[in-house]
């Protein structure tokens, strides 16, 4: 409501729209009303509509094709933008020609970020995270056990050239996850960013059995940040002592 239904006739003036909304059609009223009217129509023709005036679908429809296309479906874009699935349909088959502003920019303002989990994204960059988790030392079994598998022997399903859009999210956590894991694995034991190695004695010793004589002489070159100088020369004299 607007609220002139509930207020009387006799409120309003001769000579304005509201009396003339109200009925009364004497020549100052319908003169007002159709000043008013002209006026609305040099605005909408200039395209500044009032948030309840009606505009051309049009944009909004080729808006809705454009999402159509990069996978967002109409109700993934009802349901980002808003609105009644049924009003959106209705603009993508061109039902309705006219609708209200405020309906135009909710549909005008759903993007690509609308796709619902089941639309199909392209796998490019999913792969590459796979390699990526792979790389970081989990099994092809392994990823599909984190990504939700229940088989006995889960295996990665994920091929391509399309992914759900709900799988290549989950990759994404799943890569954030297991990096944010290292990361706090390094800090526990602190790992060097300098020479990727714990400085700890425990795990810098253990290390360091593995390493043939030659390895070991081009310690002070490869591990500067431990071995480096004086000082570095010291410490490995004395691990390796440890380790004779």
């Amino acid at each position: 409501m607007s609220g002139i239904e509930e207020v009387p006739a006799d409120r309003f003036e001769h000579g304005t729209r509201s009396r003339y909304v109200k009925g009364c059609r004497c020549t100052p009223c319908r003169t007002a009303n159709t000043a008013y009217a002209n006026a609305r129509f040099r605005e909408l023709k200039l395209g500044r509509a009032g948030r309840g005036d009606l505009v051309d679908a049009t944009p909004a429809r080729l808006h809705l094709v454009k999402l159509s296309r990069a996978g967002v479906g109409r109700r993934a874009a009802a349901r980002a933008a808003g609105v009644a699935i049924s009003v959106v349909f209705d603009v993508r088959s061109g039902a309705k020609e006219k609708i209200r502003r405020t309906t135009a920019e909710k549909i005008l303002a759903v993007t690509t970020d609308a796709k619902l989990g089941a639309a199909l994204v392209d796998a490019k960059r999913t792969l590459k995270r796979l390699e990526q988790l792979q790389k970081l030392g989990l099994s092809k079994s392994a990823i599909a056990r984190r990504l939700g598998s229940k088989g006995k022997q889960p295996a990665l399903q994920i091929a391509g050239p399309y992914v759900t859009k709900r799988n290549a999210l989950a990759v994404i956590e799943l890569l954030d996850q297991v990096k944010a894991g290292i990361a706090a694995a390094r800090a526990a034991t602190r790992i060097c960013a300098a020479c990727d190695f714990s400085h700890e004695e425990g795990p810098r010793l253990e290390q360091l059995k593995g390493f043939t004589p030659e390895e070991r002489a081009e310690l002070p070159r490869t591990w500067p940040c431990l071995y480096g100088g004086e000082r570095g020369a010291r410490r490995l004299a004395e691990d390796l002592t440890k380790l004779a």
